[in-house]
C-alpha cells in the first residue's frame, strides 16, 4: 500500500485561522530538528501573526516534520511533534509536514519508517534541483510503498524499536563521552608541555600576564610579532559550488581549519575565466589561522601536513610565516591552540556577534606566547605530536565503533519496519546483544593492537 492512502501531507495553516493572532505557537527553524532518529526542540515560540502570513510550514501535535532539502534530508532530520505550544506550530519551509491518518498508521512506526534505508534511498533518488538546494518532492513520500499495514503489528514493532534503539543510543552516548574525555586529556597533557609546566623541574617565575601567570625561568614571554616574519591573507573570488578537479585551481573555505585540523577537501573550484594567484598556493608546512568564524572556531590554527596542488588561501584565513631562527612552526601550532592563547582570543571577541567574529592582524601579532629555545621547542613539539597521535588513534577506533553502532541501528530499523525480522523472536534470541558484543570486542581489539 502507498503512503498516500494513510497520510496527509502539508496541512493548511487555515486550521489556526480561528485562533487569535496573538496566540503563541511553537516555532521550529531547521536547527530545532534533530538528526538521525529525530526530535524537536519546542522551546522557541512565536505568535500566529508573526509567522502565519509567511512561508512557514504549519503543523500540529501528532504531525511529523521531515526535512526535504539536502543535506538535511540525508542527515535524517525529522520529528514527531509533541507538546507544542497551544497544540500548534510553524516550521521552516524546508520541511514536509506529514499527518498520519487516524487509525490508519501508527505515528511512531511511521517515524521509524521514514528513518529506514529504503525510504531514505527513495527520497534521495527523487530529489530535484541544483547544487545544495535539491529537494524531496511530496510525491516521493506519498508514492512510497509500505508493507506492514496492520496497526497492532506496527505498534509492536514501534515498541520493539523504542527499546532496542534506546540501548544502542545509550552505548553511542557512552562512547561520545569517552571521546570528549580523551580530547580533554590530550588538551591538558599538551598544555602542560607548551606552557613549560612540565619542563624537567625547571624553576617557575611569575609573569605579569593574566593569561599565563608563570613560566620556566629560562623561557621568554613574548609577543607573537617578535617571532614571525609576516601574516598573509588570501582572497575569496566568486567560486563554483564544486570541488576543483585535477589540474584545476581552487580556493580554500574557512571550514578547512577546524579544531586544529586541516582538510583540503574544504574548497571550491576557481572559475576558468579567473586567473589564479600562485603566491597564495598552500604548501606543506604552512600554519593557517581562521581569521573570521564563529566564536568557537575563530583563531583555530592548523598545520598543513599534506595538501593537493593548486589550492589557494581564502580571505577568511591567515597564513602565519614564522622566523625559523626564533620559532618552530610545529611548536607554534600547539601553542596557538592552547587554552591560554584561546583565552586571549575569547577576551578580544567578547561581546561580538556569535555568528561571525573577526581577528585583526594587529591583534594576532600582539598575542602573548611563551617561548623556550629552538631546540626545546622542537623537543616539545615532537612529544606533543606523539601524544596527539596516540590519542588520535584511540579516537578513530571509538569513532569507527560509533559508526558501526549507527549502522546497526539503521539496519535494525529497516529490517523491522519492512518485516524482514520477527521482532518477538529477535528479542528472545538476544540478537541485539550479540551484535553489540561483537562491536565491543572489535573496539577492544583495536585499542590493544590485537
Amino acid at each position: 500500500m502507498r503512503l498516500r492512502n494513510l497520510v496527509r501531507i502539508n496541512p493548511s495553516k487555515s486550521e489556526v485561522s480561528c485562533l487569535p493572532p496573538t496566540t503563541e505557537v511553537t516555532f521550529a527553524p531547521m536547527e530545532a530538528i534533530a538528526d538521525g532518529l529525530g526530535g524537536l526542540d519546542t522551546s522557541l515560540s512565536r505568535t500566529i501573526e508573526e509567522v502565519g502570513s509567511g512561508s512557514y510550514s504549519y503543523f500540529a501535535d501528532g504531525d511529523i516534520l521531515l526535512a526535504k532539502v539536502t543535506p538535511c534530508f540525508e542527515n535524517g532530520k525529522k520529528a514527531l511533534a509533541k507538546g507544542l505550544r497551544n497544540g500548534n506550530g510553524f516550521a521552516t519551509s524546508e520541511v514536509h509536514v506529514i499527518r498520519p491518518g487516524k487509525e490508519k498508521i501508527d505515528p511512531v512506526f511511521l517515524t521509524y519508517l521514514l528513518s529506514s534505508q529504503e525510504f531514505r534511498a527513495a527520497g534521495m533518488a527523487s530529489m530535484t534541483g541544483a547544487g545544495g538546494l535539491r529537494r524531496v518532492s511530496e510525491s516521493a513520500i506519498l508514492d512510497f510503498r509500505i508493507s506492514i499495514t496492520d496497526i497492532s503489528t506496527q505498534q509492536t514493532i514501534a515498541a520493539f524499536l523504542d527499546r532496542e534503539t534506546a540501548r544502542i543510543d545509550q552505548l553511542i552516548a557512552k562512547k561520545e563521552r569517552m571521546i570528549r574525555r580523551l580530547a580533554e586529556k590530550r588538551a591538558v597533557v599538551v598544555s602542560l608541555r607548551v606552557t613549560g609546566l612540565v619542563a624537567n623541574g625547571s624553576e617557575l617565575v611569575e609573569t605579569n600576564s593574566p593569561f599565563l601567570p608563570r613560566v620556566p625561568r629560562h623561557w621568554q614571554l613574548s609577543k607573537l610579532k617578535h617571532g614571525i616574519l609576516r601574516i598573509e591573507q588570501g582572497w575569496s573570488p566568486e567560486c563554483e559550488a564544486r570541488l576543483a578537479e585535477d589540474g584545476e585551481w581552487g580556493v580554500l573555505k574557512v571550514g578547512c581549519v577546524n579544531f586544529g585540523q586541516f582538510r583540503d577537501s574544504e574548497h571550491k573550484a576557481l572559475p576558468n575565466q579567473l586567473a589564479p594567484r600562485p603566491s597564495l598556493e598552500i604548501r606543506v608546512g604552512d600554519l593557517l589561522m581562521s581569521r573570521a568564524n564563529t566564536s568557537e572556531l575563530v583563531g583555530s590554527v592548523a598545520l598543513v601536513k599534506q595538501v593537493r596542488t593548486n589550492l589557494m588561501l581564502c580571505d577568511k584565513l591567515y597564513r602565519i610565516v614564522v622566523d625559523e631562527g626564533k620559532l618552530n612552526a610545529k611548536f607554534l601550532h600547539f601553542v596557538l591552540n592552547d587554552r591560554y592563547v584561546r583565552r586571549q582570543i575569547e577576551s578580544e571577541c567578547s561581546g561580538a556577534s556569535q555568528s561571525m567574529q573577526n581577528l585583526s592582524q594587529a591583534f594576532v601579532k600582539e598575542l602573548e606566547v611563551a617561548i623556550p629555545s629552538i631546540d626545546e621547542q622542537i623537543q616539545i613539539a615532537t612529544r606533543c605530536q606523539q601524544i596527539s597521535d596516540g590519542i588520535a588513534t584511540l579516537l578513530m577506533a571509538i569513532e569507527r565503533s560509533i559508526d558501526r553502532l549507527r549502522e546497526l541501528r539503521s539496519a535494525l530499523i529497516t529490517a523491522a519496519v519492512t518485516g524482514q525480522i520477527d521482532v518477538a523472536t529477535w528479542g528472545e534470541r538476544g540478537e541485539t546483544d550479540r551484535r553489540l558484543e561483537k562491536i565491543e570486542h572489535e573496539l577492544a581489539a583495536e585499542q590493544t593492537g590485537g
